[in-house]
């Protein structure tokens, strides 16, 4: 009886793709109805967003994206992908909403196909499930807000959806078309956030469960993918601060202002320091530890503001050691970075493991599930000089916003609600799951797709937290993965049902 449950709900999750290729999938009037969805939500979203914001939103980093696609430059603090995408729009027009209806065709072209790829090899038990599922991945609000934004994390968001569709194709169909747009994909993702290195060893092992000789040109090909962006990385570096590494020393500074967290709360003496220049650095931090102190209390949330505030000791000890070294600015971040703010935050991370755990990596964690503010927050503050030069805006338009929502309470509020709702149901779903496992009847392939995006996600989520501060804006690109979960365990769980009430009747 188990096997022909299983059977069953096996032949069902293939009817599809079998029957039809994707092609003519897309071409159906059903699949028109869910585009219509899609494309009114997103057209709703713009007008909505465009209404409260007539501009682009900017953050402290948006300028630098500018300035690096204006000058044509590699920048330290972040990779050059995103601008060269300004680049890019910039060459078709320099009219500055066209970021905002690029950005959000390509969050519309990304859910779409991600949607419909699922929906291709997974047909669904119940009509009403998928309406409730494509709605779940619809209804993302920052990614709306973020496809108004100078920023790389939507562009970086639809890149991730069209590498987890891409994955599945390859995983389902051995296709090489889909391999290589795979790789293009991982090329250019690698190109626009450092976050996106994790990808390629977390994918390779089960690239290397596909049968034949696909696998073995898909892995070599993902490491060759690697290598060109680790080699592409370390010439920028060198022609642009005349230091031979890969590391831009942006590790080591976040690695620095992760520990500062936990300074106040740990006792390490000078002394146990054998290094000369960590006992430097430590008292230097111990003698303005009570600015750290205000500007955690301040800010009671896991920030990133310990590095970038020029009061508090990693800046201050960065200009001490230009006016030392004869240094330029740049020069003496990486430098600093890649040496002995990491060795620091090493040692206090080795040494004092329970204390990182409790003050930084804990309440980033909290941060994951029930996001802060953070940029969201300080969005469209005063406009980058050079956004009016680049984009030729009036010098006099102050780009004012009608009504800064973002700042409003309830919207983080509910923001927040809307994310512990999410984890939860997820939470439960996924118990619920391994509760009847033996009755799923996941396929071979169904099995590598899902612990593929499984591990993908949890790899994703567990580097992230330990390097940096999270803020909501660097969970978006996992919403994709957050709906295949969604959508095929359900579906899987209420074909259970389905197959059950047939062999009944």
């Amino acid at each position: 009886m188990k096997t022909q449950k299983n059977e069953t709900s096996k032949n069902k999750s293939n009817t599809v793709e079998k029957s039809i290729s994707f092609i003519g999938f897309l071409k159906q009037k059903e699949q028109l109805y869910d585009f219509a969805i899609i494309f009114g939500c997103c057209l709703l979203g713009y007008f909505v967003i465009r209404y409260f914001y007539p501009y682009p939103l900017t953050f402290s980093d948006s300028g630098g994206y500018i300035d690096a696609a204006m000058k044509d430059m590699f920048y330290v603090y972040r990779l050059f992908g995103y601008s060269y995408f300004l680049q890019i729009i910039h060459s078709i027009t320099a009219n500055v909403h066209s970021i905002f209806i690029i950005q959000l065709f390509l969050f519309l072209l990304a859910t779409c196909f991600l949607a419909f790829t699922i929906k291709y090899f997974y047909a669904p038990a119940k009509k009403w499930l998928w309406y409730f599922s494509l709605l779940f991945l619809i209804f993302t609000p920052t990614s709306f807000i973020m496809a108004n934004w100078i920023m790389s994390d939507l562009l970086f968001s639809a890149q991730v959806y069209f590498l987890v569709v891409m994955f599945i194709f390859i995983i389902k169909r051995k296709s090489w078309i889909a391999a290589i747009l795979f790789i293009l994909l991982l090329f250019t993702t690698l190109h626009v956030r450092y976050s996106a290195m994790v990808f390629p060893f977390v994918i390779i092992p089960f690239l290397l469960m596909i049968k034949g000789m696909l696998r073995w040109i898909i892995t070599v090909m993902t490491v060759l993918v690697f290598y060109i962006f680790y080699t592409q990385v370390k010439t920028s570096m060198k022609e642009s601060v005349k230091i031979d590494q890969f590391s831009t020393g942006f590790d080591g500074w976040n690695y620095a202002n992760n520990v500062l967290h936990t300074l106040p709360h740990i006792d390490l003496k000078t002394e146990k320091l054998k290094s000369p220049r960590l006992q430097e650095l430590h008292n230097f931090i111990l003698e303005n530890i009570d600015t750290v102190k205000k500007a955690i209390n301040d800010k009671p949330v896991i920030t990133a503001n310990l590095m970038w505030k020029n009061n508090l000791p990693l800046k201050k000890y960065l200009f001490i050691t230009m006016q030392k070294q004869k240094t330029p600015y740049l020069t003496t971040f990486v430098r600093l970075g890649n040496g002995l703010y990491k060795d620091y935050a090493i040692y206090i991370m080795t040494h004092y493991p329970f204390a990182f755990l409790q003050y930084y990596f804990l309440p980033n964690c909290k941060q994951t599930f029930f996001p802060a503010e953070g940029c969201l927050i300080a969005a469209d503050h005063e406009k980058p000089k050079v956004m009016y030069e680049y984009y030729q805006i009036d010098k006099k338009n102050a780009m004012q916003t009608k009504s800064d929502y973002l700042k409003n309470p309830f919207y983080h509020a509910t923001i927040k609600i809307l994310h512990l709702i999410m984890w939860v149901s997820l939470a439960g779903i996924g118990i619920a799951a391994i509760a009847k496992r033996k009755k799923l009847g996941f396929s071979r392939d169904d099995k590598v797709v899902f612990w593929g995006l499984f591990s993908f996600a949890v790899i994703y989520y567990a580097s992230s937290i330990f390097a940096a501060p999270m803020e909501i804006r660097y969970l978006i690109c996992m919403h994709s993965i957050q709906f295949v979960f969604l959508y095929l365990l359900l579906n899987k769980l209420f074909a259970i049902n389905k197959n059950q009430n047939k062999l009944t009747t």
